[in-house]
């Protein structure tokens, strides 16, 4: 269940907790819910009134439990990473891949999709009839050029709040977008890679 859940053993009451009570407890919108580095980094309770429209507009989350969840859902508290295995329904990513893709093309509306999301949510996402733009961080530190991953959690969300702030809807228009710390070092009408400054990088 530990597993399942993708809590250690000391998490695990507090995880089968709000398994118990997702019919019950009570709810927040998903931009309030959710609370890690990259949520913090895009501070919602901050943002401009224009930018807290266009999150509750644009906004969308992949969740092992919820699919396809719009930034301004109620969800209850719960842990269920997209990663997990459970039961007969094998692997979460692939058990949401069809519907999550064809729920996405609706609320994209044929728009530009952004894709902030980390190597194991984004295959979540089946690029058919999608407009994606994959965002990757990478850092030159280490003796080479490599993906930032977990440290690159609070620049995709000072990325996401400059989107959010600045408004482009295309990646011709998100190449424009400043972000400090960060500088673009390839484009393309289906990627954009961001270098992390040095300084960014190394926590300096």
């Amino acid at each position: 269940m530990a597993k399942l859940f993708g809590v250690s053993e000391a998490g695990l009451a507090d995880a089968l907790a709000m398994w118990r009570s997702l019919d019950d407890a009570p709810t927040l919108p998903a931009y309030q819910r959710y609370t890690g580095v990259v949520w913090g980094a895009l501070a919602p309770a901050t943002l401009s009134a224009t930018a807290r429209r266009r999150l509750r507009d644009w906004g969308v989350v992949v969740s092992g439990l919820w699919g396809l969840v719009g930034a301004d859902d109620p969800l209850p508290p719960y842990r269920l990473p997209i990663g997990a295995r459970a039961g007969d329904l094998g692997g979460l990513a692939a058990f949401w891949r069809g519907q999550v893709s064809s729920a996405l093309e609706g609320a994209a509306a044929g728009a530009w999709v952004f894709d902030l999301l980390p190597d194991d949510h984004s295959v979540v996402i089946a690029d058919a009839d999608i407009r994606r733009c994959r965002i990757h961080i990478v850092t030159n530190s280490g003796g080479g050029r490599r993906a930032m991953g977990h440290a690159g959690k609070s620049l995709k969300g000072r990325l996401a709040r400059a989107i959010l702030e600045q408004g482009p809807r295309t990646p011709s228009a998100l190449i424009n977008v400043e972000v400090p710390g960060l500088t673009v070092l390839d484009a393309s009408r289906h990627q954009v890679v961001y270098l992390a400054d040095d300084d960014v990088s190394t926590g300096t």
